[in-house]
């Protein structure tokens, strides 16, 4: 079995792998792969001939850091869908090859994918957040990515998205709520309506989901 110490370190340099491919849509991206393809061999030695514990870079050891990575780069399953992943699976053998000196194809494409379907995030919770939730409706939402699968269809991931906003849009208006029958008499500033108050709960999702995703 794959030691714990190992498998972290070698996924924090793919995760500087993928970042350096997102710096790289205004660069050379033919020299950013050049120098990981060098850092990765360079890694792949260490594992399998200095490493204290020596492991096997294999398919094996590819398909576990293959699932360990999209796990790491998509752990809610709010970004890429089912195709996405079935696309890449072509890659999830070749890890070990690409560690080994071998062109680098695993990284840049999932880049490309990651890439675009934040933009289309970005695009999909701005359109949802630009109009109000009505809470009387019941729903439920699963926010644990563990427990759900990839989303089947870009309308299931977008689905999936309105009833996130909408749980942590609640979440903000019945704070907002609160702080208002607290202040109740004392500030003028505080006393809004709902309908105020859904608004400025809308606006602060709004506000924490650009700082994490629309740094572009």
């Amino acid at each position: 079995m794959m030691s714990r110490k190992v498998l972290p370190f070698l996924l924090i340099i793919l995760s500087g792998t993928i970042f350096w491919a997102f710096k790289a849509r205004t660069g050379n991206f033919t020299d950013v792969t050049s120098k990981q393809q060098q850092l990765l061999t360079t890694i792949g030695t260490i594992l399998e001939q200095k490493h204290y514990s020596p492991k096997v870079i294999d398919d094996n050891f590819s398909k576990q850091v293959f699932d360990k990575y999209l796990s790491s780069l998509d752990p809610d399953k709010t970004i890429l869908i089912e195709k996405d992943i079935d696309a890449l699976k072509k890659f999830q053998t070749e890890i070990d090859d690409e560690i080994h000196g071998a062109e680098i194809h695993f990284y840049p494409a999932a880049a490309t994918i990651y890439l675009s379907r934040l933009n289309e995030i970005i695009t999909i919770y701005k359109d949802i957040l630009s109009k109000p939730f009505d809470f009387s409706v019941h729903e439920t939402v699963q926010l644990d990515g563990d427990k759900l699968s990839y989303a089947t269809t870009e309308a299931e991931r977008a689905e999936r998205w309105r009833k996130r906003l909408k749980f942590m849009t609640l979440e903000r208006f019945a704070d907002l709520q609160d702080q208002r029958d607290k202040n109740k008499g004392k500030d003028s500033s505080l006393n809004k309506t709902d309908a105020q108050l859904e608004q400025q709960a809308r606006a602060r999702v709004l506000s924490a989901l650009d700082r994490n995703y629309n740094r572009q």
